[in-house]
């Protein structure tokens, strides 16, 4: 009796590409001059994301907010850069509800607070009081955690409604 793989279609695999596509692609970024990571994602070959509107760009296109962050905010603290905070991110409320909103927020507030930490200006668009949660959201549902998240979560987060843990941006 064989067994199969079961088939998942929310698994993404990866595609490996030939020495030819790979130097095409490299020609293709030099000539239109376009980042090459966006030529790489197209192509389904995911990179980094380089700033937080990527984060919200590849949230909105079905991948994992929680990776994507983790994934920029790996590189941003090994060479921090201030250009990475300023695109604005698309709003992901339209297409994803609650959730989206609360994405939106958190991203508002990881850009104030990683700008803070590095003594970078905030940019303008984090701004927005109006996109504030209605209702406060926690990082974890246990209740007994809520007064601790209370106590420990940066400003930039109190003041967007979320709570979260003091090191919840750390990464090893």
């Amino acid at each position: 009796m064989s067994k199969s793989k079961p088939t998942d279609p929310f698994i993404k695999t990866r595609r490996f590409l030939s020495a030819d596509k790979k130097f095409q692609i490299y020609l293709e970024a030099q000539s239109i001059q376009r980042p090459v990571g966006e030529l790489l994602r197209r192509e389904g070959q995911g990179m980094r994301p380089n700033s937080l509107a990527e984060v919200a760009e590849l949230t909105a296109h079905g991948e994992s907010f929680d990776r994507c962050l983790a994934h920029f905010l790996d590189a941003f603290y090994a060479v921090p850069d201030v250009t990475s905070l300023r695109a604005v991110p698309r709003l992901l409320a339209p297409q994803s509800g609650e959730l989206g909103r609360i994405q939106y927020a958190y991203l508002e507030a990881t850009t104030e607070e990683l700008a803070r930490t590095r003594h970078f200006p905030v940019p303008a668009w984090t701004a927005n009081d109006a996109r504030a949660l209605p209702h406060p959201w926690f990082a974890s549902p246990l209740a007994a955690l809520r007064a601790v998240l209370l106590l420990e979560s940066p400003p930039a987060f109190r003041a967007r409604n979320l709570f979260i843990s003091e090191n919840a941006l750390w990464r090893a």
